[in-house]
């Protein structure tokens, strides 16, 4: 007797279901939530800073005044102020939601926000505009330059249109354009060492005081560590296939090919040459460096579930 009004129970529930999912298919309107895996395509970065040579840091040569150039407006010139790098393909995860509105059979609008990580976790040699490391550049004085990116993450509001291609079946074909922006972090250090050797710092050789700035520069670093921000403006292009599980419930896959303009930003080195990141005594002249990317892209796939209200 239970199961058996268990059972018109049961029917009940569905009949009403069934009725509220007919009462509301030609609405429009559905949300979709997606969560899958990213790859960023390689990544080539340019840097820069206002450094000046190290000869001219005060608290390397106490006799920096005395040097052609070490007072001279352009603070770059003799110093190691431009380089570059480039790090491989990274993995990641990638998970959102969306908002949207069918007009008609092939049309649909929506606004989508997703998240991206990508595990970049990787160490690039630092090289000169020519090419070549600067550790070759600087030999046995500079054993380590380079940088390291740890991840870079986004949090992204697009908005996207999408073509579909109903059939017979239960598959629905689609594809996509959408263009929005991306909050963009990117986790980054740098190193540059000294060797421990005083003999080894031939950027002090001729100095009248090159004994003393060969002991105050050996085993110094110039480090940092941050996260850099920008806000980046860009398109992707997007492709899927969804399989009706019920009128109202659909299960699919979408692939993404996402492309934003160039990150930028900056900040201060956390040690320069194992001292605060200025270049004078009385705490003058701050030194602050500034990184910029390629165009940064990635292409990604999501399981998606989509649900029309």
């Amino acid at each position: 007797m239970r199961s058996h009004w268990a059972g018109l129970l049961l029917a009940g529930v569905q009949a009403v279901c069934l009725g509220w999912t007919a009462a509301h298919a030609d609405t429009g309107f559905y949300v979709r939530g997606a969560l899958g895996v990213n790859v960023a395509h390689s990544l080539g970065l340019r840097a820069g800073d206002n450094d000046r040579a190290s000869r001219c840091d005060e608290f390397v040569n106490p006799q920096y005044w005395a040097l052609e150039g070490c007072t001279a407006t352009n603070r770059g010139s003799g110093a190691v102020d431009d380089w570059q790098s480039r790090f491989d393909n990274a993995l990641g995860i990638i998970a959102g939601v969306a908002v949207g509105r069918r007009f008609g059979r092939h049309i649909r609008l929506e606004v989508e926000y997703f998240y991206r990580a990508s595990d970049q976790d990787q160490t690039a040699p630092i090289l000169a505009p020519s090419g070549a490391a600067y550790t070759e550049v600087f030999g046995a004085e500079l054993p380590r330059a380079e940088e390291r990116i740890w991840s870079v993450t986004g949090h992204h509001l697009f908005a996207n249109a999408y073509l579909d291609f109903p059939n017979a079946s239960r598959f629905t074909p689609y594809i996509g354009l959408g263009a929005g922006a991306g909050f963009t972090g990117m986790d980054y250090g740098a190193l540059w060492s000294r060797h421990i050797d005083p003999a080894t710092i031939e950027t002090a050789r001729g100095l009248p005081n090159e004994a003393e700035v060969r002991q105050n520069l050996a085993g110094t670093v110039s480090t940092t560590r941050d996260t850099l921000k920008d806000v980046l403006f860009g398109y992707q292009a997007l492709a899927g296939l969804d399989y009706a599980l019920t009128p109202a419930l659909s299960l699919g896959i979408l692939a993404r090919w996402t492309d934003f303009d160039s990150f930028h930003d900056g900040g201060s080195y956390r040690r320069l040459r194992s001292h605060a990141s200025n270049l004078r005594l009385d705490g003058s002249e701050p030194v602050a460096y500034q990184v910029q990317t390629d165009d940064l892209g990635f292409f990604a796939v999501s399981l998606n579930l989509t649900f029309r209200l």
